[in-house]
């Protein structure tokens, strides 16, 4: 039952409602726009949306009820928590695995000791002249560090301008956000030796560490 399947951390907020499995199993099948205005109407707690969020990714099959459960443990409040949960909730499946990813990377950044500040913070970016998003905010031992992260299976040649302009975001963070280590993750390492070769001039000439790896071992790469 998805009413009470992260029924373990209600007991610091007995108060919470929960959505029935059935409300859940209909959120779930609706456009990310049209199930956010349904929840909207409910004028749900904070925690009641991050468990509903994360029950919507349980009913689409995209998490697990264990995993969920330590999200909710591990990010509980974090700003940026329920609106990249909202957008991993998309049928867009390029879309789900970039958000997941982040949400992977936040979690694990917990358990190796970092605070997540933030996921998915927008500010404004001179390098692409518009809002754009930090991808994760962190900080550990009294520094801070940008994250950029990229969910691909693999990345190609076309990949590059992108990658280059996010780069430079991460430059120009330091406007909004002060003084921080740049990091770019990548999920996998591209197959094409000259892409990798690419991608860490990009870095080199941007003062950007670039990692590639799954969520703990790109994390373990960051301090």
């Amino acid at each position: 039952d998805l009413k009470t399947v992260l029924q373990g951390t209600r007991n610091a907020a007995r108060s919470v409602v929960l959505l029935s499995a059935a409300q859940i199993d209909d959120l779930s099948k609706l456009p990310v726009k049209e199930a956010a205005q349904t929840i909207g109407k409910l004028r749900l707690s904070q925690e009641a949306l991050e468990h509903t969020y994360l029950s919507i990714l349980i009913s689409q099959h995209k998490i697990s009820a264990k995993a969920a459960e330590e999200l909710f443990k591990n990010l509980k409040g974090v700003p940026g928590f329920v609106s990249t949960m909202k957008k991993a909730s998309s049928s867009n499946l390029a879309q789900q695995m970039g958000h997941l990813f982040e949400l992977k990377l936040a979690n694990e950044a917990h358990k190796q000791g970092f605070s997540v500040l933030g996921i998915g913070t927008k500010f404004r970016d001179v390098a692409k002249k518009g809002l754009t998003d930090m991808d994760l905010l962190l900080e550990r031992g009294g520094k801070k560090f940008f994250i950029e992260a990229k969910n691909y299976p693999d990345v190609g040649w076309e990949a590059l301008p992108l990658f280059r302009k996010d780069m430079e975001s991460l430059v120009h963070a330091k406007e909004v956000f002060g003084q921080a280590e740049r990091c770019f993750v990548i999920s996998n390492r591209p197959s094409n030796p000259n892409v990798v070769a690419a991608l860490k001039a990009a870095a080199e000439k941007n003062g950007v560490k670039l990692i590639f790896g799954a969520a703990e071992k790109a994390v373990s790469q960051v301090f």
